[in-house]
């Protein structure tokens, strides 16, 4: 190799490689998907009962019915309740961060390319990428556009399903004179009527903020009084069932007189058997001989056949 003064230098020869070199892996050539920050502080220290916090109770494992927005918000909060004097925020994240994954999440945290994490903007990114795929944002704007009100829910449980179902979504888009509309559609009749009431007859006179106010005081009063309300709720549903049940008896004993009206003869009318006189006067019995000497004579008389039954009864 000829250097910069024209002459020639002999090159270092390579060092020779073994095999079990080549596949034997070096202890300093894992590198983390996240570079945390530089601190500047002398003192820092991440307590172990934070990490033993996180692991216990911090738990995001990338499951279909877990929320990564939700995750995230918990995540912030905790980290907000501590602060050390030169250190940032970025900094405490993106190294308590990996303490609240598990099983596939934190796996695929793993398999991110070393150092592509830098900010905890970076992270952000990539994780609700993962797992707050744009098909999901979809799903969940259906789900609030299609809101009804469930069989035997109070406007306050309602209105608590429909505001969740908005916040499980941060980023539907959906302008508040459209949320009430949603919302107030969504509604049974007797819970708009309710509203209508409180706004003056109807909430078309109303500013969308004006009827996101009065729903959230009309909410707030129901919240006051919970066990009024279970009782009469709890009322209504047995007066119901009360009503269902004594109408279907009516309705039963209706049938079973009308099967009674059809097979009435009138030649039973004065039938000494079927009539019943109130009168206070005792009523007077033939002797024993009598009777006996009848039911003789009723014996040996011929049984009457059923052809002339019915001309007796025509």
């Amino acid at each position: 190799m000829e250097n910069s003064e024209g002459t020639h230098e002999e090159q270092a020869p390579s060092p020779r490689r073994t095999m079990e070199d080549y596949v034997t892996q070096s202890p300093n050539t894992h590198m983390t998907s996240i570079i945390t920050p530089t601190i500047q502080a002398n003192n820092f220290d991440i307590k172990p009962q934070i990490i033993v916090m996180l692991q216990n109770h911090y738990q995001f494992s990338g499951l279909a019915n877990e929320d990564p927005n939700e995750h995230f918000g918990r995540f912030l909060d905790l980290c907000a309740t501590f602060k050390y004097n030169g250190v940032s925020d970025d900094a405490i994240r993106l190294r308590l961060f990996k303490f609240t994954l598990a099983g596939r999440a934190k796996t695929w945290l793993n398999t991110l390319p070393a150092g592509s994490i830098i900010t905890w903007e970076d992270l952000q990114k990539k994780f609700l990428g993962k797992y707050f795929p744009p098909a999901k944002t979809i799903k969940l704007r259906n789900e609030i556009s299609e809101f009804m009100q469930e069989p035997e829910v109070h406007l306050s449980e309602a209105w608590e399903r429909f505001n969740g179902l908005l916040k499980r979504c941060p980023n539907h888009k959906i302008e508040l004179w459209s949320q009430i509309e949603i919302f107030y559609n969504g509604l049974n009749i007797n819970t708009r009527s309710m509203i209508d009431a409180a706004s003056g007859r109807s909430i078309k006179k109303k500013t969308p903020k004006e009827v996101h106010e009065q729903i959230e005081e009309m909410t707030a009063n129901m919240y006051q009084y919970p066990l009024e309300q279970s009782g009469k709720k709890a009322a209504g549903i047995y007066k119901l069932e009360s009503s269902t049940t004594m109408q279907a008896q009516i309705e039963a004993l209706q049938q079973q007189v009308a099967r009674w009206t059809h097979t009435y003869n009138p030649g039973w009318r004065n039938h000494p058997n079927f009539s019943w006189n109130n009168t206070n006067q005792t009523r007077k019995h033939p002797p024993r001989s009598k009777l006996l000497q009848d039911n003789a004579q009723q014996k040996e008389e011929p049984l009457i056949t059923r052809a002339e039954l019915r001309k007796t009864e025509n």
